[in-house]
Formats: structure tokens, C-alpha cells, sequence
């Protein structure tokens, strides 16, 4: 039976910032056919023909057309940097954290908000905690930053949320252990943080975010850990696509099937596996399908620039048009574009 989808409503958006600096809300009217299209902000490494480019622009997908056009985002007000964390909230897209590309790569706190609109960036406020290789995600229109590292033997459990409203990060209760390369979704008024890695071992672990009670809470666990994964909400389930883990004799593995989730029962359920396993990978929903991008395979030790596009209704992945670059450690989102007022 194919998952019921929840029915869309607009966000609301944000206007220009007040004199103070800090972003204000206020409610916009959404165009008559909103185009939902994917970012994916190329603000890692991108490795092409064995040379190391950063790049600061988007592609954005027509799934309509399957084609990737370029975009450029200019004004960018972050340094260069790789494995930042992405999210879209008001139909605004923002970025945080993620690893400087200088000698030194020390992980940041930074954070902006970019406006389609205008095709500008604005800095907001930086982080508590400095951090690299996490994901961001929306909770009642809040923004969690949840786990990541700040070096390669340093994870973190510290979460925290930002409120557009205050332009304020805020700490609220940690994960269960530090752990980095965290799969984070919102669903049901709940967060959920899956797998990851810490301590120097990948985790199986699932557990949820309470924000009424700032309290996390376990959930049955993985069949396998795995980390460097992404968890797509998508009706009434998750979606647990991507990543790698570490076999008995110490070898990294990418891990080709997905994992559909079901909250209101606790179960986990192994779906179709991808052509080309992935992590590191950018993903999201559009209109209705799935699509992985990008990433690394341990097998191949190679960085990808295939893509694949899965049908939940028939539990299936077809070939998609290829990204214009092979790259990894990448975020993307999704942008509902709106009308102004007269």
C-alpha cells in the first residue's frame, strides 16, 4: 500500500532583516503553482579528475525535465568550507558548520541564510558549538543542529536550535552519546537522530527528540549501524537511504538498501537497493520520488556524480540524469518559491 502523504501547507517566510540585523517574520502569499525545487549547495570539495575544487553555487533540479541547471550564489558571506549541514525553513535555505579548507581545518560555528529572492546571503549567528559532518532539521520552525564532530577522534552529543525569529542558537537536551554523521528527520512533532558514528564505533542506535519535554527517547534499534546516511520523511514513515558500515574484519562498506520506518509501530522494514551504493550523499523529495546524489563508495574509493531517483509506490530506483560534478559530503533541500504581495 503506498504511504499517505501529508497534505502541504505554505511556510511562512521571512522578511529583510530589521535595522537590528536580526530576520523578522511575516506571512507572504505563495504563488498560485509554487515550483518545489532541490538546492544543492556545492559548498564541499568536489573531486573531479583527482583535483580538489570548491565551488559556491547550487544546481537546481526540474524533475519535470530531469535536467540540473546552474545557479550561482553570489555575495557569499561564509569561509569556503566542506560536510556543512543544510536546511530549508520560510523559504529561505540555510547553511551551518561544516570544516574550513585551510591547513589548520578547524570546524566552524558560522551560519546564513540565503534569499532566492534577491539572490543574497545574510550571516546570522554563529553556532554554540563549532561542528562539522551533522545534518540540520526543522521543528516547529526551529532549527536543530544535531551531533558531528570536531575532529576525527571527537564526536559530539550537544543539539541545538535556532529560532529565526530571535536570531538565537539555544542548547537543548543531548543525544544519548556523542555522535557524529547523524541521520536527523522531523515527523510526527518528533525529532529523530539514526545511527551515526562515535567512540570510535558506528552506531545502531534510534532515538526521538521531545521538544515539549526536551527529552530523547530509544527506539527499537538498527539491523545494521550505519552512519553517513540520510532519513527522508515521507508520509506516515522514514526513509533510511544511504551510508556505510564497518564489516567483521574492519573494512567499510557502503549499504544499498533502504530502510523504511514506522513510528506509530516501532518497525523497521528493508526496501529496494540502489544500483550504486552511496554515502555521503545528498537527498531529498521531489514531488512525490525520491533522489539520492552524488556521494563516495568505499568499494570503488571513488567519488560519484550518478544520481537515482526512487519510487515509493512501487518500492523501485531508476537512473537519473547525472550530477554535473562527482562530489561528497554535500548538502540539499528542498525550496517551495513564493510571490510577493502587490
Amino acid at each position: 500500500m503506498p504511504p499517505r502523504v501529508a497534505k502541504k501547507t505554505p511556510h511562512r517566510v521571512e522578511r529583510k532583516k530589521k535595522e537590528t540585523g536580526r530576520p523578522a517574520t511575516t506571512g507572504l502569499i505563495p504563488s498560485s503553482k509554487p515550483s518545489r525545487l532541490s538546492t544543492v549547495a556545492e559548498t564541499s570539495n568536489v573531486n573531479v579528475r583527482g583535483s580538489s575544487l570548491t565551488d559556491h553555487a547550487s544546481r537546481v533540479l526540474g524533475a519535470a525535465t530531469a535536467l540540473w541547471r546552474r545557479k550561482k550564489l553570489h555575495d557569499v558571506i561564509l569561509a569556503i568550507g566542506h560536510h556543512r549541514a543544510a536546511v530549508a525553513l520560510g523559504g529561505f535555505l540555510y547553511v551551518a558548520g561544516g570544516r574550513d579548507t585551510t591547513c589548520a581545518g578547524a570546524p566552524l560555528r558560522s551560519a546564513c541564510r540565503y534569499d532566492p529572492r534577491i539572490n543574497s546571503w545574510l550571516r546570522i549567528a554563529d553556532m554554540i558549538k563549532a561542528r562539522e559532518s551533522f545534518q540540520l532539521c526543522v521543528l516547529r520552525d526551529r532549527i536543530y543542529a544535531v551531533g558531528g564532530r570536531l575532529d576525527d577522534t571527537t564526536s559530539l552529543p550537544d543539539v541545538e536550535r535556532y529560532d529565526p525569529c530571535r536570531d538565537v542558537w539555544e542548547p537543548v537536551a543531548s543525544l544519548s552519546d556523542p555522535r557524529r554523521c547523524v541521520a536527523v528527520a522531523a515527523h510526527s512533532d518528533r525529532l529523530y537522530a539514526v545511527g551515526g558514528s562515535g567512540n570510535q564505533r558506528i552506531s545502531s542506535k534510534v532515538e526521538y527528540f521531545d521538544p515539549d519535554k526536551n527529552e530523547w527517547t530509544s527506539r527499537r534499534p538498527l539491523s545494521t549501524p550505519r552512519f553517513f546516511s540520510l532519513l527522508i520523511p515521507f508520509g506516515d514513515y522514514l526513509y533510511l537511504a544511504g551510508g556505510a558500515t564497518v564489516e567483521s574484519g574492519g573494512t567499510l562498506r557502503c549499504l544499498e538498501h533502504v530502510e523504511q520506518y514506522d513510528p506509530s509501530t516501532d518497525t523497521w522494514r528493508t526496501l529496494a537497493a540502489m544500483a550504486t551504493p552511496r554515502a555521503e550523499a545528498a537527498g531529498c523529495v521531489v514531488d512525490g520520488r525520491m533522489y539520492m546524489i552524488g556521494g563516495y563508495n568505499w568499494e570503488s574509493k571513488s567519488w560519484l556524480n550518478s544520481a537515482e531517483e526512487y519510487d515509493f509506490t512501487r518500492d523501485e530506483w531508476l537512473a537519473f540524469t547525472s550530477f554535473p560534478r562527482a562530489l561528497t559530503g554535500v548538502a540539499s533541500c528542498i525550496l517551495t518559491l513564493y510571490k510577493s504581495p502587490p
